[in-house]
């Protein structure tokens, strides 16, 4: 599944919750997540990233390219009372990961751990209900 497909299903799939869904594409400001949604009076930030395949050793460490922008504006926008969320699309399904966890996504962390990071969905409808 391509970053666009990914990104289409989501979209559909929170409108027809009756959410408001915006993208971004800001070139200017670092660190500003690829989404926002309101949904019943809550906004809720989303960052996608994508895991092509895991890593074939239990310790070598999963990196999903989270810069150091975005962990510090998830960590800012948490400090805040904000929600925020990485959603990360890889072979197995849709994982789901709070924004509490970006410095680890940030510097990776080792399979092992990985896999209890955060909640595995094996389809984007679970993701969905998850978040709203």
């Amino acid at each position: 599944m391509s970053e666009m497909s990914a990104w289409a299903t989501l979209r559909t799939k929170l409108k027809a919750k009756g959410a408001h869904i915006q993208r971004f594409e800001d070139k200017l400001q670092a660190g500003i997540p690829d989404a926002n949604f309101c949904l019943k009076g809550e906004e809720t930030w989303l960052e996608g990233k994508f895991l092509k395949e895991y890593p074939k050793r239990e310790t070598t460490k999963v990196k999903v390219g989270v810069r150091k922008e975005q962990a510090t504006w998830a960590e800012n926008r948490i400090l805040a009372g904000g929600v925020h969320y990485f959603w990360i699309r890889e072979p197995d399904g849709w994982r789901l990961v709070e924004g509490k966890h970006s410095r680890s996504l940030q510097h990776g962390v080792p399979l092992r751990e990985y896999r209890n990071l955060g909640v595995l969905f094996t389809r984007a409808d679970g993701l969905i209900d998850e978040i709203t």
